[in-house]
C-alpha cells in the first residue's frame, strides 16, 4: 500500500486514519510529522511468514500495520491535523482505479483429502477474469459455487473429477467485497475455500 502526501504544513504532525470494516468511527494507523517541503509517504507491504512480517520488505518499506490487515476491511483513509480535523479524505469503496490480481490453491477440508483447486482472479474497475478450477472431486457429483458463504453457481464434476467455474457473479467494482469463495458438495458441505484477499 503505497500512500504520498502533498501540500501539507510543514513540520507539522498529522494523524492518518482508516475506515474499517463496519466500524463507523476512524481508528488511527500512525502518526506522522510532514517535512519541510509538506511532503509525507508511506509504503506498507505484507510479505514474507507469520514468524517474520519484516522479511523481504526491502529499502523504505514498513511492514503493514496489524489494524489495516485485512486490507479489504479499510473503507476509507483520512489525513487528520493536531486538532483531528481532515484535511485529506479517500474513499476506497469507489475507487477510480482498481488492479487486483490473486492466483492460489483453494485449502481442502479435512474429509476431503484428495480435493483440490486453483483460483485465479484478475478484475479491474470495468472486467473481472475468473477461473477456478477443481481436481480429486467425486465423479458426477454435482458441486456448488459459494460466495460469501452462499450458493451461486452449480457444475457437474466430469469422469476424471475434474470441474471448472467461470463464472463469479460480482460486478468488478464490488469484487472487494468478495471475501470467501468455496466449493460445497450437494448437501453444502465445505469441499474446498479460501478467504479473499
Amino acid at each position: 500500500m503505497d500512500i504520498t502526501l502533498a501540500q501539507l504544513e510543514p513540520n507539522a504532525t498529522y494523524q492518518l486514519l482508516a475506515a474499517l470494516g463496519d466500524d463507523t468511527n476512524y481508528t488511527q494507523v500512525t502518526e506522522f510529522t510532514a517535512g519541510t517541503n509538506g511532503k509525507a509517504a508511506f509504503r506498507y507491504v505484507s510479505i514474507g511468514t507469520s514468524h517474520n512480517p519484516n522479511a523481504g520488505l526491502g529499502h523504505w518499506k514498513t511492514a503493514l500495520p496489524e489494524v489495516l490487515d485485512p486490507i479489504c476491511d479499510i473503507r476509507a483513509l483520512a489525513v487528520a491535523d493536531s486538532s483531528t480535523q481532515a484535511v485529506l479524505t479517500a474513499d476506497l469503496t469507489s475507487p477510480d482505479k482498481l488492479q487486483y490480481q490473486i492466483k492460489r490453491w483453494l485449502d481442502n477440508a479435512p474429509a476431503y483429502p484428495n480435493a483440490a483447486a486453483e483460483l485465479r482472479l484478475m478484475a479491474t474497475t470495468n472486467a473481472m477474469q475468473f477461473k477456478l478450477r477443481g481436481y480429486g472431486l467425486e465423479p458426477g457429483q454435482s458441486y456448488l459455487l459459494a460466495v460469501n458463504g452462499g450458493g451461486v453457481d452449480t457444475n457437474t464434476a466430469d469422469i476424471n473429477g475434474r470441474l471448472s467455474f467461470t463464472n463469479l457473479p460480482v460486478v468488478p467494482m464490488d469484487i472487494l467485497l468478495v471475501r470467501e469463495l468455496a466449493i460445497w458438495d450437494s448437501v453444502s458441505n465445505s469441499v474446498l475455500s479460501t478467504h479473499l484477499p
